[in-house]
C-alpha cells in the first residue's frame, strides 16, 4: 500500500515538473520580433531655379519602417528577415519631374531575409550568410557612424553628390563570408546578382557584383577598414562596369563616434561619356554627451564631397553639409533638429554649367521597439 503512494506521488510529480517545463518552453518566444522607424519633418529653406524642390515647403515622412523577425535554430544556424516600408522615393537632386515623385507609402521590401552559419574555431571565426544579405560596404559605412537614422551614408548615396551610383544597394541577393582571426582582423567577401534588394526575384536583367573588405581592429574602439567593389552595369558587355577601391577609418566608443570613409572608382561604357573616374569622401562627427556632461545631449556633423569626370570631359562636383543637435531620451526614442545645406554642380562636355543649391532643415527621429 505504502509502495502504491509512493508510485502515485513520483507520478504527480512527473506531471507537474513536466507541465512546468511545458509551460518554460511554451513561454520562450519561437521568433524575436523587433522594429524601428525613422520619422523625419523637412523644410524647404531655399532652393534656386536649377532645384526640383518648392522653396518653402514642407513635408511629414516616415522615411523608414523596418520588422525584424530572427531566430536562433541552433549554435551554429539561425535565420532572419527584415521588412523594408519606405514611403518617400528621394530623388530631389534629380530635375527629371517623373522621378520625383511620392511613392506610395504601404509599399514594403524584404530587405533582409537569409540564413545563416556561424562556426567559432579557435582564434578563427567563420559566418557565412546566404539570401538577401547586406551589402558590406555600405553596411560598415552606416556602422562606423552610428546615425543610419539621421541619413545613409553617401558611400550608398553617392548620387547626390555624383549624380550617379557607385554601388548597388544596401542589400542584395547572394553569398557572404566574413573570417575573423583573433577578433582583431576580419575579411569580407561577398557575390551577388547586383541588382539590390528590390529585385530579388525574375525582375530585371541580371548583373552581378563583388565586394572584398578587409577590417582592423587593433583596440575594441578603433576600427579601419580597406574597400573593394565592382559590379557589371551591363552582363551582356565587357565594357561596362563600376569598380571602385577605398578605406575608411573611425573611433567608436559612448560619447564619440568620429571617422570618415573615401574611394576612389571608375565606370567603363561603351562610350566616353559612360567612361567616368569619380572621387568621393566624408567625415563624420556622432556625440552623446551623457556620460561626459550627465545630460544625453547629441551633437552631429557631417561632410561630403564628391566629384566625376567622364572622357568627354563632362564634370560633376556635389558637396554636403550636415549639423544638428538632438536628446536621446532612452535607448529606445532619440531626436534631432539637423541643418543640411548642399549643392550639385554639373559641367557639359561642351562648357556649360548649371548649379543645385538646396538649403534644408530637418527634425528626425528614431523609435526602437
Amino acid at each position: 500500500m505504502k509502495s502504491r503512494r509512493v508510485f502515485a506521488l513520483l507520478t504527480a510529480a512527473v506531471f507537474v515538473f513536466a507541465g512546468a517545463a511545458f509551460a518554460q518552453e511554451e513561454a520562450k518566444p519561437v521568433v524575436d520580433v523587433s522594429g524601428v522607424l525613422y520619422l523625419d519633418w523637412g523644410y524647404v529653406q531655399k532652393a534656386n531655379e536649377n532645384s526640383p524642390l518648392q522653396e518653402g515647403s514642407d513635408t511629414m515622412r516616415l522615411q523608414r519602417a523596418y520588422i525584424n523577425f530572427a531566430k536562433k535554430i541552433d549554435d551554429v544556424w539561425s535565420a532572419k528577415v527584415t521588412l523594408d516600408g519606405s514611403g518617400v522615393s528621394e530623388s530631389k537632386w534629380d530635375n527629371t519631374a517623373t522621378e520625383n515623385k511620392t511613392t506610395a507609402n504601404n509599399i514594403m521590401f524584404i530587405k533582409n531575409a537569409y540564413v545563416q552559419m556561424k562556426q567559432n574555431f579557435d582564434p578563427v571565426e567563420l559566418v557565412v550568410q546566404y539570401g538577401v544579405v547586406g551589402t558590406p560596404v555600405i553596411g560598415h559605412g552606416d556602422g562606423m557612424s552610428g546615425a543610419r537614422w539621421i541619413y545613409n551614408t553617401y558611400l550608398d548615396k553617392s548620387a547626390d553628390l555624383l549624380d550617379d551610383s557607385v554601388d548597388v544597394s544596401s542589400a542584395d541577393l547572394g553569398l557572404k563570408a566574413d573570417i575573423t582571426l583573433m577578433k582583431m582582423v576580419t575579411l569580407t567577401g561577398m557575390y551577388s546578382n547586383g541588382s539590390g534588394f528590390k529585385y530579388t526575384e525574375d525582375q530585371k536583367v541580371t548583373d552581378k557584383a563583388y565586394w572584398g573588405v578587409l577590417s582592423i581592429n587593433p583596440i575594441k574602439e578603433l576600427l579601419i577598414n580597406g574597400y573593394f567593389h565592382t559590379r557589371d552595369i551591363d552582363p551582356t558587355s565587357d565594357d561596362n562596369k563600376v569598380t571602385y577601391y577605398g578605406g575608411g577609418i573611425g573611433w567608436s566608443d559612448k560619447s564619440f563616434k568620429v571617422g570618415g570613409n573615401f574611394i576612389l572608382g571608375e565606370r567603363d561604357g561603351a562610350s566616353d561619356a559612360n567612361k567616368k573616374d569619380y572621387t568621393l569622401f566624408e567625415v563624420f562627427a556622432n556625440i552623446n554627451l551623457a556620460d561626459v556632461a550627465g545630460l544625453p545631449v547629441l551633437i552631429y556633423g557631417k561632410y561630403a564631397y564628391g566629384k566625376s569626370k567622364a572622357d568627354d570631359d563632362a564634370k560633376v562636383d556635389g558637396t554636403q553639409i550636415w549639423g544638428g543637435l538632438g536628446y536621446q531620451f532612452n535607448k529606445s526614442v532619440q531626436i534631432m533638429a539637423l541643418y543640411q545645406t548642399g549643392e550639385r554642380e554639373t559641367t557639359s562636355n561642351t562648357g556649360v554649367k548649371s548649379k543645385i543649391k538646396e538649403d534644408m532643415v530637418w527634425i528626425k527621429s528614431e523609435v526602437k521597439f
